[in-house]
């Protein structure tokens, strides 16, 4: 290790006070529960020092007469004893193709790379992963799925399209993704971002693992009710022959607008919630025995039916009931992500310049410590046009402020300036 040029360190100084601390402390195994108990002393100093002193063994025999001359007993000094601050650091340092660093707390076992960190897959959340997620930005098969479980391969290609992060998919009425069977398990959460055509009537498919009819096995997510064009966020579940329907009212869902819909299900206890923006707009009884490893298409009914028309953006299939904060937080962070987060001014502080001599003639220019990225540039004259020349000279931080010491110019008059690098 080296020191900068010039810092002044605690070695050089004349004024370092004695940190000693008023208390005498007893080393001894016996438990001193006050002692523990009590606060602790600070370390103010580089050599921080205390005393100890161990009690005197018990004597039986100290018994004294009634009136005795009193003599002075051997008595045992404290032991002065100390430690040194010391200062430590650990500095990390990757190229430029290396530019990232992982950390890691809590379990220092923890050394590999998550698998979403080089096989450019999506975070999946410990509590509720997502079985498949669709950004919509390719412009034919395969659609990729950002969980590299499910990819589409099959279906009626939509047209690329602008969406409501980047790319989206265009739909008109004829095309779909098959996106094969996906194990939905007893809770789960559909959801996609939609914007349905103003000219569009009749049942507008989200995502549907079964066909069409009110008992038909399997689940159906969608837009408008049977041969109407309400607006209204449906989904219906059956067995093959009994079903259950859940509906918002109608005008939940406006059309040529984008909005989020989002239906977390519970089978098991045979209810679902149906959300549109990141409001909750319906919530109520499914069936608990409709079929969960079907085979799943997005954009229309596993028949062929109610295929969807408008445009259709990051589709998803998470595991578990999302909460209404994650789906509130899902729509925000889109829909108005500058009022969900943003960030305070930055508020830049002109620096000033001081310049002096020390006691061998050098010429002293610092700067406060807070202003960092500049350095001195010099001129011999202000006449149009100046050239200023940067000084070479490395700056240092001493006592907060950085320092750049020039040797004496020989009476010359110059003229300095502090810039921005």
């Amino acid at each position: 290790m080296a020191l900068p040029t010039n810092t002044f360190t605690t070695y050089s100084a004349a004024g370092n006070r004695e940190d000693l601390s008023d208390v005498i402390y007893r080393i001894d195994p016996t438990d001193t529960p006050f002692l523990t108990g009590i606060e602790k002393a600070k370390a103010t100093a580089v050599l921080h020092e205390w005393q100890t002193q161990a009690l005197a063994a018990v004597n039986t025999g100290n018994a004294a007469l009634e009136g005795d001359d009193a003599a002075a007993d051997a008595t045992t000094p404290t032991v002065r004893l100390g430690n040194v601050a010391q200062i430590s650091r650990k500095v990390p340092q990757v190229s430029g193709t290396n530019d990232y660093i992982w950390a890691y707390w809590g379990n220092p076992a923890q050394t590999n790379l998550p698998d979403y960190s080089v096989n450019g897959a999506v975070w999946l959340p410990l509590a509720s992963p997502f079985d498949a997620v669709y950004h919509l930005e390719q412009t034919g098969f395969p659609y990729a799925d950002s969980t590299t479980q499910h990819p589409a391969t099959t279906g009626t290609a939509p047209t690329l399209s602008t969406g409501i992060i980047g790319s989206g998919d265009s739909f008109s009425r004829s095309p779909y993704l098959d996106v094969g069977p996906i194990t939905l398990g007893d809770t789960f959460t559909l959801s996609a971002w939609i914007n349905v055509s103003s000219t569009a009537t009749d049942i507008q498919s989200i995502w549907a693992n079964g066909p069409g009819g009110y008992s038909s096995a399997g689940l159906r997510f969608y837009v408008n009710d049977y041969q109407t064009a309400d607006g209204a966020l449906l989904i219906a579940t059956g067995n093959g022959s009994a079903g259950a329907q859940l509906a918002t009212p109608a005008g939940a869902v406006s059309f040529n607008q984008w909005h989020l819909v989002t239906a977390a299900v519970s089978r098991d206890s045979g209810t679902a919630q149906l959300y549109v923006d990141g409001v909750r707009k319906a919530s109520g009884g499914i069936r608990t025995d409709f079929p969960t490893n079907n085979d799943v298409n997005f954009a229309r009914f596993t028949d062929g039916f109610f295929a969807f028309k408008g445009l259709m953006d990051e589709a998803r299939i998470q595991q578990g009931l999302a909460s209404s904060n994650w789906v509130w937080a899902s729509w925000m962070n889109v829909a108005s992500n500058s009022t969900w987060q943003n960030y305070s001014t930055v508020v830049q502080q002109q620096p000033m310049l001081t310049i002096g001599a020390d006691p061998g003639g050098n010429v002293c220019l610092n700067w406060p410590g807070y202003n960092t990225g500049f350095g001195i540039f010099t001129a011999t004259n202000l006449a149009p046009p100046v050239v200023w020349t940067l000084q070479t000279n490395q700056p240092v931080f001493v006592s907060n402020r950085w320092q750049i010491v020039l040797p004496p110019d020989d009476g010359k008059i110059r003229f300095y300036q502090l810039k921005s690098l």
